[in-house]
C-alpha cells in the first residue's frame, strides 16, 4: 500500500505542475493576442498618416499611410501561394520611391496564376502616384516549399517577404514592412479583405483544457488513494 502510494504520489507530483505550466502559458498567450486584437481594432479606425510618422514607430503595423511617389517599374516581386475565392495566385510586391526619395515595398493587390509557369504580365507606368494603404508587418514566418530564386532575373517569384533580400536586390534599404493599397487605389489589382490572423479565443480554450486535466488527475488521485485505504480497512 505505501509503495503504491508513493509511486502514484510522484506520478502526480511530476504530472501536475506540467499541466499546470501549460495551462499558465496558453493563458499569457491569451492575453497576449487580446492586445493585439484591441490594438488592431483600434488602428483600423486611425486616420491616415504621413509615411515620415510612421517610420519613426517600432510597430506601425495596421495603421493606414498616404503616400506620393512612383513605382520602380521594371522590378516585380510576385508573391506565391496566395488563395483568393478557392483559385491560386500571387500578390504583386513592388519598390515604391516617395517625393522624399524614401524606398518602401507596396502590395498592389492579387492576380490569378492559373499557370506557374506563367507568371502574370503587370504594365505599371512611371507617372507619380498618389496613394493610401495599410502597413502590414508579416506575423512569423512563412512555411517554404521550396528555396526561392533572388537571381538576376525580373520578375521574381517569391515564396516569404525576406526584407533582407529584398534590400541586396534592390540595393536600398527598404523598411520591414509593406503598404498593402486600400480597394479603388490607382495601379491596385484585386485587393483581398483585410484579415488579422490573430485569434485569442483558442488560447483561452486550451488553457481551461490544460486546467480541467490538472483537476482531473487530482480527482483521480485522491479516488485511487480513497480506493486503496478502503480496500485495506
Amino acid at each position: 500500500m505505501l509503495a503504491y502510494k508513493r509511486k502514484l504520489s510522484l506520478l502526480v507530483l511530476f504530472l501536475l505542475p506540467t499541466l499546470l505550466s501549460l495551462g499558465f502559458w496558453q493563458l499569457a498567450r491569451y492575453h497576449q493576442k487580446m492586445a493585439v486584437e484591441s490594438l488592431a481594432a483600434e488602428r483600423l479606425n486611425f486616420s491616415s498618416q504621413s509615411l515620415s510618422a510612421l517610420m519613426t514607430m517600432d510597430n506601425p503595423h495596421l495603421l493606414p499611410v498616404t503616400l506620393k511617389g512612383h513605382f520602380l517599374s521594371d522590378h516585380v516581386f510576385f508573391l506565391d501561394n496566395q488563395i483568393h475565392r478557392g483559385q491560386a495566385g500571387v500578390d504583386v510586391i513592388m519598390p515604391f520611391v516617395t517625393d522624399k526619395q524614401q524606398w518602401l515595398l507596396v502590395n498592389r493587390g492579387w492576380l490569378p496564376l492559373p499557370q506557374r509557369n506563367k507568371l502574370p504580365s503587370v504594365t505599371t507606368n512611371d507617372n507619380n502616384y498618389l496613394l493610401t494603404g495599410r502597413i502590414q508587418k508579416p506575423l512569423g514566418q512563412s512555411l517554404l516549399l521550396a528555396k526561392d530564386d533572388w537571381g538576376n532575373g525580373w520578375p521574381k517569384l517569391i515564396q516569404s517577404l525576406d526584407f533582407q533580400q529584398f534590400t541586396t536586390v534592390l540595393k536600398a534599404s527598404v523598411p520591414p514592412w509593406v503598404v498593402r493599397l486600400d480597394v479603388g487605389q490607382p495601379a491596385a489589382f484585386e485587393i483581398r479583405p483585410l484579415t488579422i490572423p490573430v485569434k485569442s479565443d483558442k488560447h483561452l480554450g486550451y488553457a481551461i483544457q490544460w486546467f480541467t486535466m490538472a483537476l482531473v488527475l487530482l480527482g483521480l488521485y485522491a479516488h485511487q488513494i480513497r480506493k486503496k485505504e478502503s480496500s485495506h480497512d
